[in-house]
C-alpha cells in the first residue's frame, strides 16, 4: 500500500458520515456527540470532530480516525480496514490489481446468488420437506432457519446453472467457487442431497457453503459434512461460523463461546446466547485465535461430551492458553450437545455457561477419570498431562495456584512437581509461545488507561496547550522523571524540546510547531488533548485553567517526592549502618522538599 492511497481514502471519507451509520449523532457546536459504541453509558461522552476527522470518547478513552474506527468496530487489521474503506470511497489500492478485486466481487456475487436460490428451494419446494422437517424437528424455529439463510439441494439436483445465468453468473463462476463440478456427463452440483449452511466472513458476506448430508446411504458412503473448496474468499482456517452476528455481543460480554456445529450456533443464538461461534470445516487454528483476540481474550469451549469432543476440548485449551487466552469450559449435562440443551432448556444452557469451569479443573477431572486407581503410575501419567498445560500459563500466580491444587489432588509434595514444571518451562514450545500473540502496542502497567496519576499528567499536558505561557513555570518545577506514563513523559520531553529550540528567549511561546516530527502515537495524543479543550470550551466546562494548572503542578510534584521517599524507606533495612546514615539524610532532604511542594506558589 502507499501513503498516497491512505491520503486518498482519508480525503474521500467523512468520519461523521462513517460513524453516523452506526451511532446516532447530535451536532454540538463544531462537533458531534453520541453514546459511545465501545462501552455502556447513559450520558453521551463520544465526540466526533469533523475538522480533525477523528473520534474520541471521554468515558472509555477510545479514539482514532476512520481507520481506527473500522479496525475497532469490525475487528480488522489496518490493511483490511484500508481495503474496506478504499472500496467504499472508490479508491483502487496500489497493491490491489483491478482484476483481483473484480474476481473477488464476482465470487461474492456467485455465492450470494447461489445461497439465495438454495434457500428458496428449502423454503418452497416439495423435495425439501424432509429437510424442513429435520431442522424443525430439532427445535429450530422457522425464523432462525430463515435468518441463517438455510438452503437445500435435492438428490436430483436443481436448475442452478440456468437460474444463475439469468442473473449474470456463468457456469465457470460456479465451478470456481466449488458449487458445481465437471463430470463425464457434464456439470453436477457438489452439494446434492444436503442441507446448506451459507458460510460468511465477519462482515456477513457469503464466502462459501457447507452441506450436511440429510439421509445416509449405506451403499454410497459419504462424508457427513462437506465444505466449499478454499478460494481467495474462503480460507477455512480463518472462518468462524456466526462471528458476523456474534461480534457485538462478544465485545459487550468480553467472552466468546466456541461450539462444534452449525446447528449449535443457531440454537444458541435462538436461546439468546448470541456470542456463540463455531469453526468451519476444520478444528480450531492459530488463525482463528488471532481473529478472536481482536474481540476478546476470554474464550469458553462448549464441545460435545463424548470422547471425540473431550479430546477436541483438550487440544483447543492447549492452543488457547499458549495464545494467552483466559480459558474456560462449559460442562453439558447428560451428554447433550449445545444445540439439544439450548433448544430443550434455554435457561439451562445459559446457566451452564454462567457456571463454566476453568480449563485446569476440566483437564484435571478428565485425567483423574481415566484412572480407576490413583497409584504411582497414575500420578505420573496425570502430572505428565497437566504440567505441560501449566507451563504455558504466562501468569506466575495462576500457575502456582494450579500447581498447588494438582499437588493436593495427587497427594504429592508440590516441590517435586515444581521441578518438573521448571524443566518444561525451559522448553521452546511452552511459555514463550504466548508472546507471539501479545499485542505489541501494550504499554507498561503505569500507562493503564484509568491510572489516576497518568490521567492527571494528561490533564496538565492538555491545559498547557491552552495556556502555553504557563509552561516556563511548569518547567522550573517539574522534570520529565515526574511523569509516570510512558506516553506522557514522552510528550513532556517534546514540549521541552520545542521550548528550548525555538522560544526560550521570547515571551510569546506557543505549541504551533509541536506536530512537526512527532511520532504517530504522540500525534494522536495531541489531537485527543486539543479535542478535549474544544469540547470543554463549547460546553462552558472550562473554569480557571490557570489555577487548575497550578493545582496539578503541586499534586504531581508531591506524588513524585512521595514515591522517592517510599523507595528510600524500603531500602533502610537492607543497608549497612554507614549507608543507613546517608540514606536517612536523603530522606530528611526529601521530607523538606515535600513540605516546600505543599506550599508551592507560582509567579
Amino acid at each position: 500500500m502507499s501513503d498516497q492511497n491512505v491520503e486518498q481514502v482519508k480525503e474521500r471519507t467523512d468520519i461523521v458520515a462513517l460513524v453516523g451509520e452506526q451511532v446516532r449523532l447530535k451536532k454540538i457546536g463544531a462537533n458531534f456527540k453520541g453514546l459511545c459504541p465501545f462501552h455502556n453509558e447513559k450520558t453521551p461522552s463520544f465526540i466526533i470532530s469533523p475538522n480533525r476527522q477523528m473520534f474520541h470518547c471521554f468515558g472509555c478513552g477510545k479514539s482514532g480516525d476512520i481507520f481506527t474506527w473500522v479496525m475497532e468496530k469490525e475487528g480488522m487489521t489496518f490493511p483490511e480496514a484500508l481495503r474496506v474503506l478504499a472500496q467504499r470511497a472508490g479508491v483502487t489500492l496500489a497493491f490491489e490489481q483491478v482484476e483481483h478485486r473484480e474476481e473477488r466481487e464476482r465470487l461474492r456475487a456467485t455465492l450470494n446468488t447461489t445461497a439465495d436460490f438454495y434457500q428458496q428451494i428449502f423454503l418452497k419446494t416439495a423435495p425439501a420437506k424432509t429437510a424442513r422437517d429435520y431442522l424443525l424437528g430439532r427445535g429450530l424455529s422457522q425464523k432462525s432457519i430463515e435468518d441463517w439463510r438455510i438452503g437445500f439441494v435435492p438428490h436430483v439436483g436443481t436448475p442452478l446453472i440456468e437460474k444463475a445465468k439469468a442473473r449474470g453468473v456463468t457456469a465457470d463462476d460456479l465451478v470456481q467457487t466449488g458449487i458445481i463440478a465437471q463430470g463425464q456427463r457434464g456439470y453436477y452440483e457438489r452439494f446434492f442431497g444436503r442441507v446448506i449452511f451459507p458460510l460468511t466472513d465477519m462482515h456477513g458476506s457469503v464466502v462459501g457453503l457447507a452441506g450436511r448430508i440429510l439421509k445416509e446411504d449405506p451403499n454410497r458412503p459419504a462424508a457427513k459434512y462437506i465444505n466449499s473448496p478454499e478460494t481467495t474468499l474462503y480460507k477455512k482456517s480463518r472462518i468462524l461460523y456466526g462471528l458476523d452476528r456474534a461480534r457485538d455481543t462478544i465485545r459487550k460480554e468480553d467472552l466468546i463461546i466456541v461450539v462444534e456445529g452449525y446447528t449449535d450456533v443457531m440454537a444458541s443464538h435462538q436461546a439468546g446466547v448470541t456470542n456463540a461461534v463455531a469453526t468451519s470445516g476444520t478444528a480450531l487454528t492459530e488463525e482463528h485465535l488471532q481473529i478472536i483476540k481482536r474481540f476478546t481474550e476470554n474464550v469458553a469451549f462448549a464441545f460435545d461430551g463424548d470422547a471425540a469432543g473431550s479430546e477436541a476440548t483438550r487440544r483447543a485449551i492447549d492452543m488457547a492458553i499458549s495464545a494467552g487466552f483466559a480459558v474456560t469450559t462449559v460442562l453439558l449435562p447428560n451428554g447433550l450437545d449445545p444445540a439439544d440443551l439450548a433448544i430443550k432448556d434455554p435457561e439451562a444452557w445459559r446457566k451452564a455457561i454462567a457456571e463454566r469451569t476453568d480449563a485446569f479443573q476440566f483437564l484435571l477431572r478428565r485425567s483423574l477419570s481415566m484412572h480407576k486407581k490413583i497409584d504411582a503410575m497414575a500420578k505420573k501419567s496425570i502430572a505428565g498431562e497437566i504440567l505441560p498445560l501449566l507451563s504455558k500459563i504466562p501468569d506466575a500466580v495462576t500457575r502456582g495456584e494450579y500447581l498447588q491444587k494438582l499437588a493436593e489432588e495427587l497427594d504429592l509434595d508440590s516441590r517435586y512437581l515444581n521441578e518438573d514444571l521448571k524443566r518444561l518451562a525451559g522448553s521452546p514450545n511452552t511459555v514463550s509461545q504466548a508472546s507471539n500473540y501479545k499485542q505489541t502496542e501494550q504499554e507498561s502497567s503505569s500507562d493503564t488507561l484509568f491510572d489516576p496519576l497518568v490521567l492527571r499528567e494528561e490533564r496538565l499536558l492538555t491545559l498547557l496547550l491552552l495556556l502555553p505561557g504557563s509552561f516556563p513555570d511548569v518547567l522550573k518545577t517539574l522534570s520529565p522523571e515526574v511523569f509516570t506514563g510512558v506516553h506522557t513523559r514522552g510528550l513532556f520531553n517534546e514540549y521541552i524540546r520545542l521550548y528550548n529550540a525555538e522560544y526560550r528567549k521570547g515571551d510569546s511561546f506557543d505549541f504551533s510547531g509541536l506536530r512537526e516530527n512527532l511520532p504517530e502515537d504522540l500525534l494522536r495524543l495531541i489531537d485527543d488533548y486539543i479535542l478535549a479543550i474544544e469540547v470543554e470550551q463549547e460546553e462552558g466546562l472550562l473554569f480557571q485553567p490557570d489555577e487548575e494548572i497550578h493545582s496539578l503542578l503541586k499534586e504531581l510534584l508531591q506524588s513524585h517526592i512521595r514515591r522517592n521517599l517510599n523507595r528510600l524507606t524500603r531500602k533502610i533495612d537492607q543497608t549497612t549502618p554507614q549507608e543507613r546514615q546517608a540514606l536517612l539524610q536523603e530522606i530528611a532532604q526529601l521530607t523538606e522538599e515535600l513540605v516546600q511542594a505543599e506550599n508551592l506558589t507560582t509567579n
